[in-house]
């Protein structure tokens, strides 16, 4: 279990790691190339995803199948030990929640930056498209 913890908290940190340098302001030819980068490694880091989702199952598993300390079965050992598993299994949790949100986050924000590249590809082929019949018609009109 400690070896996953390691695992998807050196992923989250990546993930966030990669969000800050692209949403970093660079300029265009940078941003251009850094985001189908990123894009390809977030195939790779999926495999956070279903780490955190098992993180957070194990959050809900400890709270459905908590300790009952009625009439004093339990020690204060066992109460302490318990106690320590509910806290790590709370930061498994917000470090699987905050994983799965940096991922999305991520993901996100690269297709609407390749999304916002393809429009801006389009904008001069479509100023042509729309000089062009002005053009025409004042060529048309002098002719006559």
């Amino acid at each position: 279990m400690s070896l996953m913890w390691v695992a998807v908290a050196s992923l989250t940190g990546l993930e966030a790691l990669l969000l800050f340098l692209v949403t970093l302001p660079l300029p265009r030819s940078l941003t251009s190339r850094f985001v189908p980068l990123v894009l390809a490694a977030l195939q790779p880091l999926l495999a956070v995803v279903p780490f955190c989702l098992f993180f957070l199952l194990d959050v809900y598993w400890k709270y459905e199948f908590r300790m009952d300390c009625r009439g004093g079965a339990c020690t204060s050992a066992d109460r302490d030990r318990y106690q320590k598993s509910v806290i790590k299994s709370q930061r498994n949790f917000i470090l699987g929640a905050f994983g799965i949100y940096l991922y999305w986050v991520l993901y996100r924000f690269c297709m609407l930056s390749i999304k916002v590249n393809r429009l801006e590809a389009l904008i001069p082929a479509d100023k042509a498209r729309r000089v062009a019949p002005k053009d025409a018609t004042k060529e048309a009109s002098k002719e006559q």
